[in-house]
């Protein structure tokens, strides 16, 4: 039986002086069998989150929202250790500096997905998978941002696709496919007024 877990983080409302510096924070850590957490974090904040996963089958959703210019971020890490977990993370914000990392270390059959959008937004993305038939995939959309996404995947049989879109954009894109064979790699930029930079490293066999 799954076991689900959800955290959310929500902003008091209220009216008078505004109030500077507010933190949404959370760490969680699972161990065992199809755990399942879920992290919503939201407002003009600065939010930040950790979820580590040691086990066999669990799945971490975390979703981060806000605005309120650079001085804001979300930043999120998700580490899993074991076979078929599936992290997700959604950053979605005007002006707000985005960070997300995904650690799938060892194991099998790790799925990972990022979507980072918005407007006048830094985002970055980075997933290390260490193993076989992995999968992960990037989307980073929206208009004025810039973007940097990186793949990195060992072994074999193993996907990896970025696709950024929009309108004034810098996209920088990086994938790194070593130490395997019958690995698929799909990137792609396109909008218009934007900047592209793209790099695939192979080591092994496409």
């Amino acid at each position: 039986m799954r076991r689900s877990l959800f955290a959310a983080s929500l902003l008091a409302m209220g009216l008078g002086t505004p109030v500077l510096a507010l933190e949404n924070n959370s760490t969680i850590e699972q161990i065992g069998f199809d755990q399942s957490i879920t992290v919503t974090q939201g407002g003009n904040a600065n939010n930040t989150s950790g979820i580590k996963q040691n086990g066999h089958g669990s799945d971490a959703q975390l979703n981060q929202t806000g605005t309120g210019g650079l001085t804001n971020t979300n930043k999120s890490i998700i580490e899993q250790i074991g076979i078929a977990h599936t992290a997700e993370v959604f950053q979605d914000g005007d002006d707000t500096a985005n960070t997300s990392e995904v650690l799938q270390k060892s194991g099998k059959q790790h799925n990972a997905k990022v979507d980072q959008i918005g407007t006048g937004n830094t985002s970055e993305s980075y997933i290390t998978q260490n193993g076989t038939a992995q999968w992960a995939e990037v989307k980073q959309e929206g208009t004025d941002n810039r973007n940097k996404s990186t793949i990195s995947q060992a072994h074999r049989t193993n996907s990896a696709t970025i696709k950024q879109y929009g309108e004034g954009n810098t996209n920088i894109s990086d994938v790194l496919s070593f130490n395997g064979r019958d690995n698929e790699v799909f990137v792609s930029q396109f909008g218009t007024g934007i900047t592209n930079t793209s790099k695939v490293t192979t080591d092994g066999n496409l």
